[in-house]
């Protein structure tokens, strides 16, 4: 099946790969769009990582036993129990070297060379569990990368009637 790129130039495509790899690493196919020649484009809603997402995950956490907790996260990094109530810390940190480019002018017998990136970008996320009687009772985080893809729920097709309602003609 050929494929043609509707958005941007090539050099738009590289731009917006490279930002996935260095700033997100999540949801980087939704920034490039491909259509089929032979085939209708089925609507779609792009689905990337937010901080509503990772809160709809915190909180399913919510009433279930400190032991699934760590089954499934691992242990924390951290522990600190105070009042019979105990707080669970996990700590997710990632640095990402910017990769150095180089920007050349010539200007009559003059090359002027200009630099950018060649640092470090750190992402964070600190994540703070509530256990209280062994059930997880609240949650808390600080960071600039708490993101998750939200839980989607699907929508039942019933004789076509998602279709008719997705069209506006209900």
């Amino acid at each position: 099946m050929r494929t043609k790129y509707i958005s941007g130039s090539w050099k738009s495509i590289f731009s917006w790969a490279l930002l996935c790899l260095i700033v997100v690493n999540v949801g980087c196919h939704s920034g490039i769009r491909q259509k089929h020649k032979k085939h209708k484009r089925a609507k779609t809603v792009p689905v990337v990582a937010t901080t509503q997402g990772y809160e709809q995950i915190l909180q399913s956490w919510v009433g279930t036993s400190e032991l699934n907790l760590i089954r499934t996260w691992g242990a924390p990094e951290k522990n600190y129990i105070t009042g019979g109530h105990k707080f669970l810390v996990y700590e997710n940190v990632n640095a990402y070297e910017v990769p150095v480019f180089y920007n050349t002018t010539v200007i009559g017998d003059t090359a002027f060379t200009n630099s950018s990136g060649g640092e470090t970008v750190q992402f964070y996320c600190t994540t703070t569990f509530e256990v209280y009687k062994n059930k997880v009772l609240s949650w808390q985080y600080k960071g600039n990368n708490c993101k998750a893809y939200p839980i989607l729920t699907p929508t039942p097709v019933v004789d076509g009637a998602a279709q008719a309602q997705d069209d506006g003609s209900n």
